[in-house]
């Protein structure tokens, strides 16, 4: 799939220039993120993405920071730049300091293209980078802001606002995530399912593993909200766990979390024989406990050949590197675990202990509580 880029940028050749693309954005969100620095701004922001997505968020901040502080970075990419780190940041439980920069990602949009029709999104284009996808993720960050903040109506509005942008396949199913959730919210399950479902569906068209993971994750809460019965609860655990297995084997450690706290709840609801209470908000947005990392975010392609001189490379998770390490604790460490929701939590416990080690300081802190964004 290609990617439009507006305002002077060439059409990624996603092959050829930026071999993170099947990283952050297709198949193969495990894989280790090395040699950026030498990228083109594009390259380097998709990077950014990608380690995101693996809960590498100083990494992530320090390409996402110099991005947005160069000025000879295109205002397309500083955009998408900005919303990125607005994304961390509300992953890691900072809300209003994410609003502040998604706001800044708006406000440049919005200027990059005066407003103007001919910058709107055209129906069926593969759109990425964009101004007009810049201006539906910052008002979808937004949205998900304002709703870590328990302002469902700020985020309806965002949320309309954001649909005549979000046209390309990345930024529609932004959107249907956290309209998802805001249903979630309100206890509106069936509109919930429908969001959750369409995003797995256009997730798994666009090839992208990541965004399959967390609409399947997204899914798997709302079947669980909705179960009525043992068997259904059942299901719906299962379900849980199969989307931990799935983002533990992708490397996605943060949603890895997500998915075993939620599967630590279901658990526990099996367990003693209930159901969920109705209007019960989102596992993966709760406030007052440790954040639930719900991470977002374009398709496909393997770089060029790892370690060629002057050009970005890649390799295989599993080196000698300690958080490739870690990784494989998050996989194993349930071995030997008791059974039942204290297994799920112990999992995401690993998980969690991953996640720290790869934050910044101010990260850290912000995780010490609150509730996590989209």
């Amino acid at each position: 799939m290609g990617c439009f880029m507006a305002h002077s940028l060439r059409p990624a050749t996603h092959m050829a220039d930026n071999p993170w693309w099947a990283i952050a954005m297709g198949p193969h969100p495990g894989v280790s993120v090395v040699g950026t620095g030498r990228a083109e701004p594009l390259a380097r922001w998709t990077a950014a993405v990608a380690l995101g997505g693996q809960g590498r968020y100083a990494a992530a901040a320090a390409l996402l920071k110099e991005l947005v502080r160069d000025p000879r970075t295109p205002v397309v990419i500083r955009a998408h730049a900005l919303v990125t780190w607005a994304s961390h940041l509300r992953q890691q439980g900072g809300h209003a300091r994410a609003a502040r920069v998604d706001g800044r990602a708006l406000g440049l949009a919005v200027e990059g293209s005066a407003g103007a029709a001919a910058d709107l999104p055209q129906p069926g284009a593969d759109l990425c980078v964009d101004l007009g996808s810049a201006r539906a993720d910052a008002l979808v960050g937004l949205a998900a802001d304002a709703l870590g903040q328990g302002d469902l109506g700020a985020s309806d509005r965002l949320l309309t606002r954001a649909d005549t942008w979000a046209v390309g396949w990345r930024p529609r199913v932004r959107l249907r995530w956290v309209r998802a959730e805001v249903a979630l919210a309100r206890g509106d399950l069936d509109t919930a399912a429908r969001e959750s479902a369409a995003a797995v569906a256009e997730s798994a068209a666009a090839g992208s593993r990541r965004h399959l993971v967390k609409s399947r994750l997204l899914a798997a809460v709302t079947a669980r909200l909705r179960a009525a019965d043992p068997t259904a609860r059942a299901a719906a655990l299962a379900d849980l766990d199969a989307v931990a297995a799935q983002a533990a084997d992708a490397g996605l450690v943060p949603l890895r979390w997500a998915a075993s706290l939620a599967a630590a709840d279901a658990a526990d609801a099996l367990d003693a024989g209930t159901a969920a209470p109705p209007g019960v908000r989102s596992p993966l947005r709760r406030s007052g406990a440790k954040p639930h990392p719900s991470v977002i975010v374009c398709p496909t392609a393997d770089g060029g050949p790892p370690g060629v001189p002057g050009r970005p490379s890649i390799r295989p998770i599993g080196s000698d590197e300690s958080h490739d390490r870690r990784r494989e604790e998050v996989r194993e460490s349930t071995n030997g675990a008791p059974d039942g929701a204290p297994r799920r939590r112990h999992a995401a416990s690993i998980a969690l202990s991953v996640i720290l080690d790869r934050s910044e300081a101010r990260g850290r802190r912000l995780m010490g509580g609150g509730g996590v964004g989209a």
